[in-house]
């Protein structure tokens, strides 16, 4: 019978990342190891958490809205330089997360109160 030889750094990070798989699957994968060599890795790997038992924390929607709403608003993230402004990714990615926190719906007296000392209205 030959030597069984070594298991490869790739092998390795597969068999960890695949628990789901049986021995067998694996092994018919790659070539030269059989399924005893991946049931004895498998051994000497200390068990890690799965992804969906970590501790997390959970915050209700209007927690998320005042933490979300309480960081750096997209207005400082504006380049300005010589009289002219320009919205750079920064400010256009938290202007975009801003506005799915928030939602971007208002009613007709909440656009009129907020748009009353602007110079252009919109027709209708």
């Amino acid at each position: 019978m030959p030597k069984a030889r070594e298991l490869t750094e790739v092998e390795r990070f597969y068999i960890e990342n695949n628990p789901q798989k049986s021995d067998e699957e694996i092994a018919s994968q790659m070539k030269g190891v059989g399924a005893r060599s991946i049931e004895k890795y498998r051994a000497s790997v200390p068990a890690t958490e799965e992804p969906d038992k970590r501790d997390s924390i959970t915050e209700t929607r209007e927690e998320r809205i005042d933490r979300l709403g309480n960081g750096p608003k997209s207005g400082d993230l504006i380049a300005k330089q010589s009289g002219a402004s320009i919205m750079t990714q920064q400010s256009s990615e938290v202007s975009d997360a801003r506005a799915i926190v928030h939602g971007t719906r208002m009613n007709k007296s909440e656009y009129e109160s907020k748009n009353k000392d602007k110079i252009h209205k919109p027709q209708g």
